[in-house]
């Protein structure tokens, strides 16, 4: 996995695309010869980039997928654990190689029963990207002001 970085070279519209250009979905973006497409389907939340930095930056991911949840004994069900599982234990092993206990990180789940089905990863609708977009900003919002008023204490 590359991650681009500004103070490493310039980065343009190509870059973003190419970090949302999910096989099957959407065309693969050649930058300087070289090919990129998502990364998500092996690291679907890009700590690496952040926590492998010193520094004191707060840092608050956001994520999509519950590690632990209810298990629907349906077709549907398994199917949609099996996903959350895939996804939610990337996210658990990146977050065990650091040390963000002397950091200040906050991993937040953004866990909606409207998105409770197996085909999620792939519902780019307009009406669930807006819901989604709503829910993660109350959330983010929520949680950085529960932040500044631990910094007022």
């Amino acid at each position: 996995m590359v991650a681009f970085r500004n103070r490493n070279e310039r980065l343009t519209v190509d870059h973003i695309m190419a970090s949302t250009a999910l096989p099957g979905l959407f065309r693969p973006i050649t930058i300087a010869g070289r090919t990129y497409f998502d990364p998500g389907l092996c690291e679907n939340l890009p700590l690496p980039a952040m926590l492998d930095r010193g520094g004191e930056a707060a840092i608050l991911a956001l994520d999509l997928f519950p590690l632990a949840r209810n298990l629907k004994p349906t077709l549907n069900g398994v199917a949609g654990r099996a996903q959350n599982l895939a996804f939610a234990a990337q996210s658990a092993r990146v977050i065990e190689q650091f040390d963000v206990e002397r950091r200040r990180f906050t991993h937040l789940v953004l866990d909606d029963p409207q998105d409770d089905f197996a085909g999620k990863a792939f519902d780019f609708s307009v009406k669930s990207l807006k819901r989604r977009r709503q829910l993660g900003e109350d959330l983010t919002e929520a949680h950085l002001q529960e932040w500044l008023q631990e910094g007022a204490k």
